[in-house]
């Protein structure tokens, strides 16, 4: 039921903001981004790019997702999403197996690896370093590092990234 929740959220979420913040050219110079290192491949988000914030069930849900439209020859996404009860704002926070929380990422060596409620043994560190505005005109700076499980307890893989929607 709880990870049901989560991915109502996060579903709400993208819904939400890619009705009110669209990032493109034609934006009032205002551009979002994300970008990783998986491993030793760099990786970043070229399009569909929403990072923001929403209040769904009384928890507030930090959201950053964007896929790469030719990752290795293939359309690679990355969703991220934490919730708490306290409004998010700059600060130190983890993904993990008992955390509100979920990342993926997905068509890296063909697989999709996932970090956070009901994954053990590995998490992800999500800093925001930086925080303005209001509601859902919030915008967000920060990086995360971590590690992301893939189908087998042995498939693993390790990013550093960060993102920015200003």
């Amino acid at each position: 039921m709880k990870r049901t929740k989560i991915f109502i959220c996060i579903y709400l979420s993208l819904v939400l903001f890619s009705c009110s913040k669209k990032s493109d050219d034609n934006d009032s110079g205002s551009t979002s981004s994300i970008k990783m290192q998986i491993g030793e491949v760099g990786w970043e988000a070229d399009k569909g790019i929403v990072i923001g914030t929403s209040i769904v069930d009384g928890k507030h849900n930090l959201t950053v997702t964007g896929a790469n439209q030719n990752f290795n020859g293939e359309t690679s996404s990355f969703s991220l999403i934490f919730s708490q009860s306290a409004e998010i704002g700059a600060g130190n926070y983890t993904l993990n197996s008992v955390s509100d929380g979920m990342a993926t990422l997905t068509k890296v060596n063909g697989k999709t690896y996932l970090v956070g409620q009901g994954v053990t043994d590995i998490g992800l560190s999500l800093e925001i370093t930086e925080v303005s505005g209001t509601g859902n005109t919030k915008k967000f700076r920060g990086r995360f590092q971590g590690q992301l499980k893939g189908p087998t307890s042995a498939d693993r893989i390790g990013v550093t990234g960060q993102f920015a929607s200003f």
